[in-house]
């Protein structure tokens, strides 16, 4: 919404500079249509209409807009038949031989559209989902109905001129599986990171202990090397990563855990036996 109110804000401008320039109505409705974003734009003089691009009020809505006027938008939620909408509305004078001459722009952006008849159904339009499918959440949002009785989580919504326009929330009940799924496609790249910076500091560990050939730091080194194996072997990172990466394969997901748990083994395995040798003077191992 901060969006269009920063775009309704510069087609006012633009609209005001023109008019000091005494443009003639066709050029403003040319600068109209170069805003696709709003569903409408109307710019009064007074309560006459002068020029005006998609939908547009029959009558000057009054009742939808404050007596006074200040140098902020007004923003207000509205319902016109089908369609919810923002409504924005900006106020400006400009001078001529007659003096100060009041004009008002008014611009609407869609919220959502629903259409009964199937035959209007590909007008049909949702903000959640306009822009990008894959937002496809089980967040909704209601403006002039009753609360549900069950929310998982809500939050009032609120415009720069009203403290409450309506209700953003979470149903109870469904919100469950695409958070677990979000999850899921999360695990991956949260454990990547976790065990890179694990392995790192394990391995800086190792190599400053091998510098000091005592019994005191071998012994360090394979306690470090046990609880490693013991942490991946319990977590069942690798075995969780190979069934990720590998689920279009053929081999079945036991084979996957028994080939991850195998490669662990070998792994830490082959850097416990590689700092033990037999001890040359007393005191230490090499």
């Amino acid at each position: 919404m901060t969006s269009w109110r920063n775009i309704h804000e510069q087609l006012a401008k633009r609209l005001e500079s023109e008019l000091q320039k005494e443009t003639n109505r066709q050029t403003l409705y040319q600068y109209m249509q170069q805003y696709p974003l709003f569903w409408g734009a109307t710019l009064y003089r007074g309560t006459q209409q002068i020029v005006w691009n998609g939908f547009s009020f029959t009558d000057y809505p009054s009742t939808l807009l404050p007596d006074e006027t200040g140098d902020d938008p007004f923003i207000d939620v509205i319902t016109q038949n089908n369609v919810l909408s923002f409504l924005c509305r900006t106020t400006f004078a400009v001078e001529d031989s007659s003096g100060n001459i009041e004009y008002e722009l008014l611009t609407t952006a869609r919220i959502e559209q629903e259409n009964a008849l199937p035959i209007g159904q590909s007008h049909e339009f949702h903000l959640l989902t306009e822009n990008d499918e894959s937002l496809n959440y089980p967040a909704d949002f209601i403006f002039f109905e009753t609360p549900p009785d069950s929310m998982l989580s809500s939050r009032v919504l609120s415009t720069a001129s009203k403290d409450s326009v309506g209700l953003a929330y979470i149903p109870s009940g469904i919100a469950g599986g695409p958070i677990e799924q979000w999850d899921d496609r999360a695990f991956f790249w949260r454990s990547l990171l976790g065990m890179v910076s694990y392995i790192a500091i394990v391995f800086f560990l190792y190599l400053r202990l091998g510098r000091n050939r005592s019994w005191t730091s071998l012994l360090l080194q394979l306690l470090l090397v046990a609880g490693s194996w013991t942490f991946f072997h319990f977590m069942e990172i690798p075995s969780r990563w190979l069934t990720d990466v590998m689920s279009d394969t053929p081999i079945s997901r036991e084979q996957l855990v028994y080939l991850a748990k195998i490669s662990l083994f070998s792994f830490w395995g082959s850097e416990a036996i590689c700092p033990v040798s037999r001890p040359k003077v007393p005191g230490t191992y090499r």
